[in-house]
């Protein structure tokens, strides 16, 4: 949908929907919301909101929807510490130019070991892999509460699952095998195989759009990305409560958490 034909009362019952933790689904062949419960001040219809996904392809983005990767907190600081080097001016450096990538939606805005050789040190004295098994475990990654039904439900239902992720591959599959997921993907979509980033994961994927689905955290890459190329799409809102600026599209489904993600799936 052209930003410009974004209907705001609708985008305002929508934002007033995603604050009472509502299940929501957009109807966009009417331009309408229907929600799981009645919302007071809400022009939403109330209904019941089932996702038949039998036969499925799903695209499962990872950090903030199905895990938690304490990669910024913990992994992030020891990686750049150096004696010799004062560490806001290397993180500053790493961080321009993870942000001037960023801006350009370049497949590199996540290789933090390039960043690292090219802006800080020519060399590095570990390698950031290395610090995996101090920090691949609790409490610092772990599933989120629900992960493993929902990818035993999408099987269930003959669903092949791909993990959707700007994250590179070295790091992500082991991430998934440590914690006991990796098996239950059918392969990693990642911008060091693909060559770009999720901006444009879609024009190398051949996707069926009526047989396809999104389901991630974040609103610009795992909405708005997706629903320009046809496909539908689930946001979990949980830790990010919606649109920031000016929406070009709103989710198919909207769900709070996992566990309302899975109430709602039809299970034959």
């Amino acid at each position: 949908m052209d930003v410009s034909f974004m209907n705001y009362d609708v985008l305002r019952d929508y934002v007033i929907a995603l604050k009472s933790r509502a299940s929501i689904h957009y109807i966009m062949e009417t331009d309408s919301l229907a929600v799981d419960r009645r919302i007071d001040g809400c022009g939403c219809r109330q209904d019941a909101i089932s996702l038949k996904l039998n036969g499925f392809d799903v695209l499962l983005d990872l950090d903030d929807t199905v895990l938690h990767n304490d990669f910024a907190d913990e992994i992030f600081p020891e990686y750049l510490f150096e004696p010799s080097i004062d560490p806001f001016e290397a993180k500053s450096r790493i961080l321009s130019a993870h942000y001037r990538y960023l801006s350009e939606f370049s497949w590199l805005s996540f290789d933090w070991e390039k960043l690292y050789l090219e802006h800080v040190r020519p060399k590095l004295s570990f390698e950031l892999g290395g610090l995996e098994k101090k920090y691949y475990r609790w409490p610092f990654v772990y599933r989120f509460r629900g992960a493993l039904k929902l990818l035993r439900t999408l099987r269930g239902l003959g669903c092949r699952i791909y993990a959707y992720t700007n994250g590179y591959y070295k790091y992500q599959s082991k991430l998934l095998e440590i914690l006991g997921m990796r098996q239950y993907f059918d392969d990693i979509y990642s911008p060091d195989r693909l060559g770009v980033s999720k901006m444009h994961m879609f024009e190398k994927l051949n996707v069926k759009k009526d047989k396809t689905i999104v389901i991630g955290d974040v609103f610009f890459f795992d909405v708005e990305v997706p629903s320009h190329y046809g496909v539908r799409t689930i946001l979990l809102y949980r830790f990010r409560k919606g649109p920031h600026g000016s929406p070009s599209s709103l989710p198919t489904y909207s769900f709070y958490d996992l566990r309302s993600l899975i109430e709602h799936i039809e299970v034959f």
